[in-house]
């Protein structure tokens, strides 16, 4: 059960790839090894080598069980019910994470992609829920963040990029290495948003298609949106 503290501890200070090495490890102190020893659920001891009268039904060794979720996805609570909650993903080497995590307010979506000098977050926050998102941002010199189409400058602090008062209803929150991204850039930030899982799809969320048939394309949607409406609620 000590790994809960180790692997907690590694994600706080940035060793993410270190712990998840450690959570897929097949050597045998690791928790495969433990299905491989022919248990189906987590063990007292890594292996009967170590512990010869060990118990194979011991909830202490179920760390990723919370790790994934509180770490690697990033889900936290600020306060009791998750009315306000932290979502700080660290998927170490993995180019994407993805996964829904239960709440007392309703399940939380989580989508992380990554890969070099990109880092792309799709979120799904359940009604009367507002997050504090934070995004790997070490070696940027002036970061932001393109929020549904619109760039939030955030806060800088350790090689962290964090944006407060995201609100409920799907997001996409993309880290921009300079705080002048390209059009094109603020538009497949918006598409992402607004299309989720078909915004790969040229004929539903391409810059010409028309998917809802009032005679605009999706990039005077776009514009419409990001441009016209929100500046007047804002």
């Amino acid at each position: 059960y000590g790994a809960q503290y180790l692997l907690e501890g590694l994600y706080e200070n940035g060793e993410a790839d270190y712990a998840l090495s450690l959570m897929t490890t097949n050597g045998q102190r690791g928790w495969l090894n433990m299905l491989t020893t022919g248990s189906t659920i987590t063990t007292e001891a890594w292996d009967s080598a170590y512990k010869s009268n060990q118990d194979w039904n011991h909830a202490w060794g179920a760390a990723p069980a919370n790790i994934i979720p509180r770490y690697a996805l990033g889900l936290r609570p600020l306060e009791p019910g998750f009315g306000q909650v932290l979502v700080q993903p660290q998927p170490g080497p993995l180019s994407y994470l993805e996964g829904t995590v239960p709440t007392i307010r309703g399940p939380v979506f989580i989508r992380v992609d990554q890969e070099t000098n990109s880092f792309k977050l799709r979120l799904n926050l359940p009604g009367n829920v507002t997050a504090t998102v934070m995004l790997p941002a070490s070696g940027a010199s002036q970061p932001v963040a393109l929020v549904d189409g619109e760039v939030m400058p955030g806060t800088l602090t350790n090689g962290w990029l964090t944006i407060k008062g995201i609100s409920s209803g799907h997001h996409a929150i993309w880290l921009s290495a300079t705080n002048r991204p390209s059009q094109q850039a603020l538009y497949e930030n918006w598409r992402s948003a607004w299309f989720a899982s078909d915004a790969a799809n040229g004929s539903i969320a391409g810059p010409d298609a028309d998917p809802d048939g009032d005679g605009s394309n999706n990039f005077a949607e776009f514009v419409f949106d990001v441009y016209v409406y929100r500046s007047i609620w804002h």
